[in-house]
Parts: C-alpha cells; structure tokens; sequence
C-alpha cells in the first residue's frame, strides 16, 4: 500500500489549502448536473488541488543519499511556550451553502477544546485552508485571496488567484501584516527560529513540479529565494534549522522526503498517494524521529475512486517502517494533521464520508445533499485514546467544514 526507500536518512526529519479534494473528483463529475452542481463544488476546488498540464516539467530526481553530518553549530529554534500548548483550527465560513465552503474562521484551543480566542480574516478578504502558529506561538501566519480571480482569455491561460500571506498576533489585527504573493497555490511553514515564513508558490500552469520557494521576513517584507531540488515544495521545517520536509512529484504518486538548502535531490522518505499537491500533508515530530503524514488508501475502493481515501500514517525514521495512525475512523478522510510540542500526542481533522454517494459512477447536487460532520481529534502519539475535542457540520457532503491544525 506504501512504500519506503531502503536508502538511509538523516536523524533530524502541514491541506489542506482551499481545495480538500482530487483532482480525479472533477472528472467523474456528471458532466450533466445542473449549474448548481458547479457552483457547490466551485467553492470547494477555488485555489486548491491543480491538475497535471499537457507539458509538465521533468520529474525532479528522487534518489536514497546519505544524511550529511552535522553541523557544530546549528541555528537555535523559537523558545516553546511552557505547557501542553495551543491548537490553531481553521473552520470554514459557509460550510451550509450550496456554492461552497469558504475558510476564515481561525480559532485557539486549549487541547481539552475551550476556546482561548478568535479571529477572522481581514475584512475584504477570503480566508484560505492553511494557517499555521509561530513556533514561539505568538503569531499565526495564514493565507488569504484578495479580490476575484481574472476569467482566463482561452482555456489553459488562467491568471492566478490573488493570494496574500497575512501574518498577525492573536489578539492584535491592527497589526496584521500582508504581502501579495499571486499563484495557482500557496503552501506555508514557519522558520525552526519563527523569524521567517516558508512560502510554496504553485505556478499559474497548473503543473505539479512547477514550484518556487521563498523565505518571507514577516519585519521586513523582504524575501529570499529557497534553493531546494527541482520540483520539491516544504511541508514542514526540523528544529535543526536547516532540514525541511518536502513533497515531490514521481511517476504516479507523490513522494516524501527530506531536503536543505542547495540540494541537488530529495532523500526520499514514502510514497504518499495521489499526485495532487494539496491532498498531502506532513509534520515532523519535534525530536525528528517520526513523520506524521496523510496518504492515499487504495483498500478503501469506493472513496479511493473519489479521492476520499486518505488517512494519517506514522513514519519512524530509523525503522523506516510505514504504519496507519491506530483507531482512525473507516468512515472518515483525514484532512489534517499535526503533533504536540512535546512530540507525546497527536492531533488530525477528519471529514464524515457517504458510502451511498461513494459507491455511485456519477454524482449530482442531490446525491451529496447530506448532513455531514467534521471532527478535531487528540490522541496519543500512536493514534489510540482518540478523543474529540471540537466539531463542525454542513449540509454538503463535498463541503469541506475543517481547514488546517496546528499545534504549538
């Protein structure tokens, strides 16, 4: 089901954007279905998962390397706030409306699920999927589309969807920050010293590998290229300051592995299922020594066709052993994922899934007319003593209801 390099890796090893589903989804869509049908997935789709073009570029090298030894002196990470820490979750703003859900409701939890705070995006804006906190906790860096996206003057010519990465203190948006950041699809992590944003900009041609990669300095505005292997955009950052985790495209799946700066490839980590950039997330557990990440199930046939088949897995770097995150509900796909600052516990978005809709060839605004639920849950490193810990609910089963998790 997955696969993992025999190669070695080093010891030091987060949409969901605003699309939450496969690219594959839309094309076994009815072409038939009524205009309501478009705009209840519109929503959905609006500047997440990109097809494959005609001319995509080559596939970046994917080869098992040694690890690199380490450096004597490594940049020190942002401080960690004292405690079990603060859960980020991104709720969407209109999960009940036909048109589609749309993110910016950002809210703080304590672990338990009381609320610490609220915020939404800026006004004139739309909130994004992704946000994630500081390392430090003190700020949260998010995405935002600012303004309508320019109908394309032929087909396969788009603009690109009016992105913004705004960073802001909980508490403060009078001091919110933002830069326009224009592309097919944004992807964020923080700095391991929280004084730089990593930002995953999609090219507008709709190509999986066709990535840049910037350090945004949220002081000054000012940014830097990421020299990192072709292709190749970060999922998260390691504490040792200068290893990130990235995704790559391969032959039919996407690949996980770990890269620094000036790369010439990607040491491969496991296959993570389908190749649309937006359905795969990752996180490093603090001490480097797992992967938590989300992949594709084909077992699970009826959702896997759909592209609902993803669950979380677990990655043990040493091992390099695969293993599904234990007492994952079959009757759901996991959105997100994150882990505790001590590395102890684990927490994951999932969506409630339909298997009378599932199991269809064709699918129309009827059939996904359906009181459906979404859940934030905690559980141990391993997956076991699951327990809910915040909720949500539409009345569109291809609504998405929950964004991105963060836990700092």
């Amino acid at each position: 089901m997955l696969s993992t390099s025999p190669g070695p890796v080093p010891p030091s090893v987060a949409a969901l954007t605003n699309g939450v589903f496969q690219t594959m989804f839309l094309h076994k869509l009815e072409l038939a279905a009524t205009a309501g049908l478009v705009l209840a997935l519109a929503g959905v789709f609006a500047g997440g998962l990109s097809g494959l073009s005609a001319q995509d570029p080559p596939k970046p090298a994917v080869v098992p390397i040694a690890p690199k030894p380490a450096d004597e002196k490594k940049p020190q990470p942002a401080a960690k706030p004292p405690g079990p820490g603060t859960l980020l979750l991104v709720r969407a703003e209109r999960p009940d409306e036909q048109r589609g859900a749309f993110f910016g409701r950002y809210q703080l939890l304590t672990p338990d699920g009381k609320t610490v705070s609220e915020f939404e995006a800026p006004k004139g804006t739309r909130g994004g999927g992704d946000a994630y906190l500081s390392p430090d906790g003190t700020r949260v860096a998010f995405v935002v589309t600012q303004g309508e996206r320019k109908i394309p003057v032929r087909v396969g010519q788009p603009e690109p969807w009016p992105y913004k990465v705004v960073v802001r203190m909980p508490g403060k948006p009078d001091a919110a920050k933002g830069w326009s950041m224009p592309a097919e699809w944004l992807a964020l992590c923080w700095t391991a010293d929280g004084k730089r944003v990593v930002v995953g900009k999609h090219s507008i041609t709709r190509a999986v590998g066709n990535v840049e990669t910037v350090l945004l300095d949220p002081e000054t505005g000012k940014t830097e290229p990421l020299d990192l292997p072709a292709g190749a955009w970060v999922l998260d950052a390691a504490r040792d300051g200068k290893t990130f985790l990235v995704a790559v495209p391969g032959e039919k799946k996407l690949k996980l592995g770990l890269a620094e700066a000036g790369d010439l490839a990607v040491r491969e980590l496991a296959e993570a299922g389908h190749s649309s950039p937006g359905s795969v997330t990752g996180r490093l557990s603090p001490d480097g020594t797992r992967v938590l990440f989300t992949a594709a199930d084909p077992a699970r046939k009826n959702a896997h066709k759909w592209g609902q088949s993803h669950r979380p897995y677990l990655f043990d770097v040493k091992t390099k052993k695969v293993e599904p995150l234990a007492d994952f509900p079959e009757s759901g796909v996991v959105r997100a994922v994150a882990w505790s600052p001590d590395g102890k516990r684990v927490a994951y978005t999932w969506q409630q899934l339909h298997e009378e809709w599932l199991k269809r060839d064709t699918i129309t605004v009827a059939d996904t007319t359906i009181d459906t639920q979404a859940f934030l849950v905690v559980a141990d490193a391993d997956g076991k003593n699951a327990r809910t810990v915040a909720s949500g609910k539409g009345k569109y089963a291809t609504n998405a209801i929950l964004g991105t998790i963060d836990w700092r």
